[in-house]
């Protein structure tokens, strides 16, 4: 099964202005599995990074995604 990572600019975003610490790491099983929020991941290797400026990648409308065989290890 392929695994999807990505950064969730928005949760950033509101961390810096509501002084939060939410997690912003997201990496799910195919392309509509449950997410898995994390704030530090360790990626397998062969990992590769695709970028696509429409955000055609997931239905959430990532432009930069993080593709993976392996399931992404959560450090925290």
């Amino acid at each position: 099964m392929t695994y999807y990572t990505h950064i969730n600019r928005g949760v950033i975003d509101a961390n810096r202005k509501h002084g939060r610490n939410d997690p912003p790491v997201i990496f799910r099983q195919g392309k509509r599995g449950k997410a898995t929020y994390a704030h530090e991941i360790e990626l397998p290797a062969g990992s590769r990074v695709i970028y696509s400026a429409d955000g055609t990648i997931l239905p959430c409308g990532a432009r930069l995604v993080i593709v993976s065989d392996d399931s992404p290890v959560v450090i925290r």
